[in-house]
C-alpha cells in the first residue's frame, strides 16, 4: 500500500502492520478508514493503526478478498474466493454463502443500488442481489446466470443511473437495465 499526501510517498507493508503485502482491492468508508483487501484477508486503517482480520477469522475458505464497498447504512462488505462477508458498524462480522443462496461463492464484484440492495458479481459470470428487506438466511438470489449475462466472469459492477447496472467483463462491458422485479434487459454489450 503506497499513501501520497502531496509531497511524499509513504509505503505501508506487513512490517508497519498490513495483514499482507499482496493487495486486491481498497475502499474508503464514510468515515474516512481504508478497508484493504489482501490475499491474506483484511486491513483496517484508521491513519494510525491497523486492524487485521483473517479470512481464517471470517470462517471463510479462501484468504482473497477481491472488492470492497460501503453500503448507505455504514456497513462494508467484502467479496472473497469463498463468498461475501458483512462488517457492521457495531464490529459485527457475517458471512454468505451457498446456505444463503449464494450458488456461486468466487465473488469478483459488489455494487449497490438505490434500495440498498447489494449486487454480486461471480467469477462464474452469475449475477446475484442480496435483498437488504429481507432476513439474511433467505436474502439472496440467482438474478441472472452466465447464460443470460453472456459472460464467463464479472470483473466489475457499478450502477450508471437508478436502474441501469454496468457489467465489467474480460470482454469488455455491458450495460443492463433493471426492473420493478429486478428481471434483466441487456442494453448494449455481449
Amino acid at each position: 500500500l503506497i499513501k501520497y499526501d502531496g509531497k511524499s510517498f509513504t509505503r505501508y507493508t506487513t512490517e508497519q502492520g498490513l495483514i499482507n503485502d499482496r493487495i486486491y482491492s481498497l475502499s474508503v468508508d464514510n468515515h474516512g478508514v481504508v478497508w484493504i483487501g489482501t490475499a491474506g484477508g483484511i486491513s483496517r486503517y484508521d491513519g494510525v493503526h491497523f486492524l487485521n482480520i483473517s479470512t481464517e477469522k471470517m470462517m471463510m475458505e479462501n484468504n482473497g478478498v477481491k472488492c470492497i464497498i460501503t453500503d448507505k447504512y455504514g456497513n462494508t462488505w467484502f467479496g472473497t474466493s469463498g463468498g461475501i462477508a458483512r462488517y457492521s458498524g457495531d464490529g459485527t462480522l457475517r458471512t454468505f454463502d451457498e446456505k444463503e443462496g449464494l450458488t456461486s461463492k468466487d465473488i469478483n464484484a459488489l455494487a449497490e443500488d438505490e434500495n440498498g440492495n447489494i449486487w454480486i458479481g461471480a467469477n462464474t459470470g452469475d449475477l446475484f442481489m442480496l435483498d437488504s428487506k429481507k432476513p439474511d438466511t433467505s436474502a439472496i438470489s440467482l438474478i441472472a446466470a452466465s447464460e443470460e449475462t453472456g459472460t464467463n466472469t464479472i470483473r466489475f459492477l457499478q450502477f450508471e443511473k437508478n436502474s441501469l447496472l454496468l457489467l465489467g467483463t474480460f470482454h469488455g462491458f455491458m450495460k443492463i437495465s433493471i426492473d420493478r422485479k429486478n428481471k434483466i434487459n441487456i442494453v448494449t454489450g455481449k
